[in-house]
């Protein structure tokens, strides 16, 4: 649950938060240095605490203390709203740039950094109200550089029509390309009433940006998928199974960010720098290295162009089509998004439908397999408690998948990874510690764009573990380039099934007639 705890605190005598505020003198100032300022928000005459002062931090990270937050548990997260400030009856609507703040900053010196206090100790807060510090969700509409180390953002307050949803995809991925990646729009637009054609497309869109949420103003019409035709809710659903079944990926993405810098969606030219055609693409984007999206930005589009850089195959993420590198005129009737994945990547999936991501976290994986002009593949997968900080200490799992020729291989990525020196402290040892993440396993290897002439009919396992070798069944078929857009080849695809491989081994499964 995630509930909104905005910087406005009521000026009321009898709310206790107020009356400890003003005893304390943790309130910004006005321009003489000393009076308490005093301005219009939500709640009516309000004031609003320093985050300069080191003390008045102090004091709010307390608030978050499970006595002190009435009715809050560590499953309640944090919406830090109207942070900017906002202030209703301000010039600009937020503070006067004379307010004067701890050490005698004027506000117009730390305006900007302002909302970045302000949920930088909300953060804080939500970690230390436990025992055992935990990872705490923060999201937050004012950031700043340094934002992208402490919470979400999302894009504000978004109308409810087709030109507002073409805008999140340049806004998320401008804001990716500033440093500050984890950010997406309100599915749907805040203002007004979608259609059902632009709630299904936003779907569609949501689900691929970095941040994903359905929100609306509270005068919207009620919009739940399971509010419309059946048509648009089973579209709207599968968008999200999508999402869910692509987390392993988002959170091996994520992780790599976080480590690098590098965004999650990423503009075409952060991947294809040769492609100048695309430099001023913002109707397509890669998320990470694998995959390339066009989201469906106008009413009444049945296809949209496509350019798929070249350099390797593509195939797309559906229905496993392979196209050659090259402009396509992809079909998008309402129930698809062109998606395709970019030829020698290893995409980490999970394909069991769930009500909920905890109850994934057992799932075992599904690894899609796309094949490079060479016959190779590559790809990552990091996993870990997803909830603790003991990934500090090397309780993760961070895998890296090859296949080259007829053999994948799973082996730990630490140490010949071109990251590895920018890796977090740790054990590095073979696996996690973590009974649950030891369990972890592959249930399904799905190879794209096998050679025609390939004649696999058997897998043969080997682990580093010292079992004796398996076998399992090996299935190839025919992906008749009919079931694409003009342009598309037709390819083989070979599915492995259940080679019950644990992804904290190292192993590898070698193919044969």
């Amino acid at each position: 649950l995630v509930t909104i705890v905005d910087p406005h605190i009521k000026n009321d005598p009898g709310y206790y938060v107020s009356k400890e505020g003003t005893e304390l003198g943790y309130w910004v100032k006005g321009p003489d240095g000393t009076t308490d300022y005093q301005g219009w928000c939500w709640p009516g005459n309000s004031n609003w605490v320093d985050y300069m002062n080191p003390e008045a931090r102090g004091w709010w990270i307390q608030k978050f203390a499970f006595d002190q937050y009435k009715y809050s548990t560590s499953d309640l997260h944090i919406w830090n709203d109207m942070n900017e400030p906002s202030v209703f009856n301000g010039p600009e609507i937020t503070m006067p740039k004379d307010l004067k703040h701890f050490g005698g900053w004027e506000h117009r010196d730390m305006h900007n950094i302002n909302g970045l206090l302000y949920h930088m100790t909300s953060l804080q807060g939500a970690q230390r109200r436990t025992e055992i510090p935990r990872r705490a969700f923060v999201l937050s509409r004012a950031f700043f550089s340094g934002t992208q180390r402490l919470s979400a953002v999302w894009t504000g307050d978004n109308m409810a029509n087709w030109d507002h949803l073409a805008l999140s995809l340049s806004m998320v991925l401008s804001s990716n390309a500033a440093g500050v990646p984890f950010i997406g729009a309100d599915v749907g637009g805040f203002f007004g009433n979608p259609d059902a054609e632009l709630l299904a497309r936003w779907y569609q869109a949501g689900a691929f940006q970095p941040f994903f949420r359905a929100h609306a103003h509270i005068d919207s019409t009620r919009r739940e998928p399971w509010l419309f035709e059946k048509r648009y809710m089973d579209i709207m659903r599968e968008a999200i199974r999508t999402r869910y079944a692509l987390l392993p990926y988002w959170y091996t993405v994520f992780r790599q960010s976080a480590l690098t810098g590098m965004p999650i969606a990423r503009p075409m030219f952060v991947e294809f720098p040769a492609a100048a055609d695309l430099f001023g693409s913002d109707s397509q984007y890669m998320v990470g290295e694998a995959l390339l999206v066009r989201p469906v930005t106008k009413p009444g589009v049945t296809s949209v162009e496509v350019t798929l850089p070249a350099g390797q195959p593509w195939f797309d993420y559906f229905s496993h089509v392979q196209y050659p590198a090259g402009q396509i005129d992809a079909a998008s009737p309402l129930e698809r998004t062109p998606v395709y994945i970019r030829g020698g990547s290893i995409v980490p999936t999970r394909q069991r439908v769930r009500s909920a991501s905890t109850l994934m976290e057992s799932d075992p994986f599904t690894l899609v397999v796309a094949l490079d002009a060479d016959g190779t593949a590559t790809g990552e997968l990091y996993v870990d408690d997803g909830e603790t900080f003991e990934f500090l200490d090397g309780n993760y799992l961070h895998r890296r998948f090859t296949f080259k020729g007829d053999t994948l291989r799973c082996a730990h990525a630490d140490g010949y990874d071109p990251l590895s020196l920018l890796e977090l402290p740790g054990k590095h040892e073979e696996y996690a510690t973590t009974d649950a993440v030891k369990t972890l396993r592959v249930e399904r290897v799905i190879i794209l764009g096998a050679p025609a002439t390939a004649k696999w009919r058997r897998a043969v396992i080997e682990s580093s573990k010292k079992t004796a070798e398996r076998e399992v069944e090996v299935t190839c078929s025919e992906v008749p380039a009919a079931l694409g857009d003009a342009g598309a080849i037709t390819s083989t695809r070979c599915v492995i099934r259940d080679p019950a491989t644990l992804v904290g081994n190292n192993w590898s499964i070698r193919l044969s007639a």
